[in-house]
């Protein structure tokens, strides 16, 4: 198979063409994805909402160490890392890319395409980015165990560091970087934030309302920290604090067979504390991590979902199958 790239400008926006082709034994099969130019997205229109968004312009401020956004296949990972690079675009700072392939054209950052024919890879180019005095670099793709060892050489050279990572959740991810670096003690430690997304299909216009049962909420309650997600609903305005999960609506579609066109994230926005890399160094079970990670108010990709499904973006029906 082959893949490539081309852009087209319309009277609205722009929109990059990403072409993938396949030799069939009938001929060439040939599949076009038409996806939106990343300028001019913002956080809150790819989904993040309330303190998650918050928390993600705070990060992005302080340039300061790793911050990871992992997910499976087409789940918006390198959307939102050009997101993340059009925040940070400054006259006065040099940034580049290191990706395969390059699949948007930036403007003011410096995109340098590796793997494939290039002779390059993602080790010798932030070695290169190194040299030429760097401030701000996104590396696309950091699974493997070499480009998480050249990462963390590179965050200690004072380099600001943005990387896509596979996986579920968050805490595999941490538990993988830890794993596949040969700096264990220090693979989890330069990272400041990371973050996981899950597209999900977006209810219709057309939707109705309804409430969840007794059975519904305490189903709810054994998977989800409920209490914390009410918080957050007051505090973003989306419900009333006096609402009790009986009388909060949720919603769906009305028709039984709709033709989703568009979709959202569910995100996972988790700071990397110095008690989680400890306990993560320690080796500590996955329920023992869970209860250090999501100490406070950071909500798991679950809770969002429920989170979104109050809000009327998406149903709960797609989050109790998606998560």
């Amino acid at each position: 198979s082959q893949e490539g790239s081309f852009s087209m400008e319309g009277d609205i926006e722009k929109v990059l063409c990403k072409v993938i082709t396949q030799p069939t034994v009938t001929g060439e099969k040939m599949v076009i994805k038409i996806v939106k130019s990343s300028s001019g997205f913002t956080l809150e229109s790819l989904g993040f909402t309330g303190s998650d968004a918050d928390i993600v312009y705070r990060h992005l401020r302080r340039q300061k160490g790793i911050v990871f956004v992992g997910g499976e296949k087409d789940s918006g990972v390198t959307t939102c890392l050009y997101t993340f690079l059009d925040l940070l675009s400054d006259s006065q700072k040099s940034i580049a890319t290191l990706e395969s392939p390059v699949e948007y054209r930036l403007g003011n950052i410096s995109q340098i395409q590796v793997e494939g024919d290039t002779g390059n890879t993602y080790e010798s180019g932030l070695s290169s980015l190194i040299k030429n005095d760097t401030d701000i670099v996104m590396v696309g793709d950091a699974n493997k165990g070499e480009t998480l060892d050249a990462l963390i050489r590179t965050v200690n050279t004072g380099m600001y560091v943005l990387a896509g990572i596979e996986g579920k959740s968050t805490l595999q991810m941490l538990r993988d970087i830890s794993r596949k670096s040969q700096f264990e003690d220090s693979g989890v430690g330069d990272v400041s934030l990371i973050i996981s997304t899950k597209l999900v299909y977006k209810l219709s216009e057309n939707k109705e309302q309804y409430f969840l049962t007794k059975k519904d909420i305490g189903a709810l309650q054994k998977q989800a920290d409920l209490a914390k997600v009410h918080r957050h609903l007051v505090v973003d305005r989306v419900i009333r604090e006096e609402l009790d999960w009986e009388h909060i609506p949720f919603y769906r579609n009305k028709a039984k067979k709709v033709k989703h066109t568009d979709r959202t994230a569910v995100y996972e926005v988790l700071p990397v504390t110095e008690t989680l890399k400890g306990a993560i160094r320690a080796k500590k079970t996955a329920r023992e991590l869970e209860k250090i990670a999501y100490t406070g108010d950071t909500m798991s990709a679950f809770e969002n979902g429920i989170y979104k499904a109050v809000a009327g973006i998406i149903s709960l029906e797609d989050v109790l199958d998606n998560f």
